[in-house]
């Protein structure tokens, strides 16, 4: 929930404009709204620099994160140095590199290189979860392009 308020936070200094195929925004909005069978999906990139928020009429949609493997880590890292223990990530087929669900954010973390493309979604989740992992790999497979 705490995410959902940052984002539509952050949306709103954003102000509805992109700054499209700048990372972590990887996936142009208009492959988005393909993807999503949504009008008017715009990009916003967050101040933290790793993550962006896809959105339409300031309802976020999804967020997609590009980070190295060691930034990765050290986000399971910093929970599990405060004693809390972390579900383990569940191995997800059909990718060149590793791929995984955090059952935490129940997000798609797929490997390429030297980073990690993590995709979650944050509005109007699809009820059933093979809907939903089946959106985040379409997602994935559109952000790994475009590092490519």
């Amino acid at each position: 929930m705490v995410v959902l308020l940052l984002a539509a936070v952050s949306l709103e200094a954003c102000g509805g404009e992109s700054d499209r195929a700048t990372a972590p925004c990887v996936v142009d909005e208009d492959k988005m709204s393909t993807i999503l069978d949504e009008s008017d999906v715009f990009a916003a990139p967050q101040q933290n620099g790793l993550d962006c928020i896809y959105a339409t009429e300031g309802n976020p949609l999804i967020r997609v994160t590009v980070r190295t493997q060691e930034q990765f880590q050290a986000d399971r890292d910093k929970f599990e140095n405060q004693g809390i223990r972390l579900p383990p990530l569940q191995p997800v087929e059909g990718f060149d590199g590793d791929a995984n669900v955090d059952p935490r954010y129940n997000s798609l973390n797929v490997s390429a290189g030297d980073q990690i493309v993590s995709v979650e979604v944050v509005g109007r989740e699809p009820s059933d979860p093979a809907d939903q992992l089946d959106l985040e790999r379409q997602i994935a497979r559109a952000a790994l392009d475009s590092l490519s």
